[in-house]
């Protein structure tokens, strides 16, 4: 089973910011959900939307994609390269620009145009309430063992395990049935086996430390009500140890762009602000 990565560029103006967008756990980039939320940073820069697709999720791949392209954008003459790292992603962030500190001989000038928004990250399998947390261990042996066969016959249970959004937690004036649908489509997109890639991804990752992100303009989106899914604040607190970020609280749950674009507007808006006032 194979794993790809695709990176699609939007630009209204040669602007001096490169915006690189990254999804959480089955998340599409190009989905409805996060495009609400992401048109208005066409104001701000020419904005990357980076895709995990295919099969399985392979994250020395999406980490080289990644390093690949800020490096490309760091050629194109970019004064400022914004990271938004949504749940997972923020990870795969972290593991980029350490391959850039350890391997790149212009690691300095590449560093010096960094800027971060982390949204709702988990820093380790701690962060996740439960069952989740549990589910990312049993997902460490049967990643390694799942075939094409298995993986077709386990999907009907992993499509059943997907929660939809709750109707309390829609915008007013959205249609919920459309959002839910939206939701579905996305999810629809991944198999069980590039979901249990990405959770084995994160329950194994070495802890994260200070001396790969400090120094770095950065800002943290944490949901703070109705999310289910990381544990705040002691997700943010161990962020912060490592990144000195600025803390941003949004009343809404996990990475819930589709669910709650105008909270989401707000929150992105005052990001930006906080890196470049």
């Amino acid at each position: 089973m194979k794993s790809s990565v695709e990176v699609t560029w939007h630009s209204q103006a040669q602007l001096s910011t490169a915006i690189i967008y990254l999804p959480g756990i089955v998340a599409d980039a190009n989905g409805n959900d996060i495009s609400w939320v992401a048109d208005p940073w066409l104001t701000k820069g020419d904005v990357y939307m980076v895709n995990y697709t295919g099969e399985r999720f392979n994250s020395n791949q999406a980490i080289s994609a990644l390093v690949n392209l800020i490096q490309q954008c760091e050629g194109r003459g970019y004064k400022r390269i914004v990271l938004i790292g949504a749940s997972m992603s923020g990870i795969v962030i972290y593991d980029a620009i350490d391959y850039i500190y350890r391997c790149l001989p212009q690691a300095n000038s590449i560093i010096d145009k960094l800027q971060l928004i982390l949204v709702d990250c988990p820093s380790s399998r701690q962060d996740f309430y439960p069952p989740t947390d549990k589910l990312a261990l049993i997902g460490i042996p049967l990643s390694h063992v799942i075939s094409p066969e298995l993986n077709k016959l386990l999907q009907p249970m992993y499509r059943s395990m997907i929660a939809m959004p709750k109707r309390e937690n829609i915008e007013a004036g959205l249609d919920y049935d459309k959002v839910c649908k939206q939701a579905r489509d996305s999810f629809d997109q991944f198999s069980l086996a590039f979901m249990l890639d990405q959770t084995t991804y994160m329950a194994t990752h070495k802890p994260l430390t200070a001396s790969t992100l400090v120094g770095i303009p950065s800002v943290y989106i944490a949901c703070v009500e109705g999310n289910d899914t990381v544990v705040q604040p002691q997700a943010t607190s161990a962020w912060q140890k490592i990144t000195n970020c600025k803390v941003i609280k949004i009343e809404a749950p996990h990475c819930s762009f589709g669910e709650q674009p105008t909270k989401w507007h707000i929150a992105f808006y005052k990001a930006f602000k906080e890196l470049n006032p």
